[in-house]
């Protein structure tokens, strides 16, 4: 719920929230997300679970991990997964949230 409130603050987003990893995947089935913005730490499985299973499903999806554990313990762990971006919640701010998104659709389109 604040990520939603984040984002509505960089203003341009439109938003589709989930109560868990399982019920953002069945999303995925009907919509389309440019960015799929997750906690590490949501119901059902880990942000990382959900970054795996997205890919495999939407080859290329694009992933952004928001955590509040270190971004360093789970650097190598995100990688293997295809996050593109680790979040700290201790860092975030609507500056940071919007200029790194921003940077995940333009990898993506490339």
């Amino acid at each position: 719920m604040i990520l939603s409130a984040l984002l509505d603050l960089c203003g341009g987003y439109e938003v589709i929230q989930a109560a868990d990893g399982s019920s953002a995947l069945k999303t995925l089935v009907n919509r389309d997300a440019d960015v799929c913005l997750v906690d590490f730490d949501m119901p059902g499985m880990t942000g990382l679970e959900f970054a795996v299973e997205a890919r495999s499903r939407r080859p290329g999806q694009c992933c952004i991990l928001v955590t509040g554990a270190s971004p360093i313990d789970l650097a190598a762990a995100a990688e293997e997964a295809g996050v593109h971006t680790i979040i700290s919640k201790a860092s975030l701010n609507p500056e940071l949230l919007d200029t790194t998104i921003q940077a995940a659709i333009g990898a993506r389109v490339q």
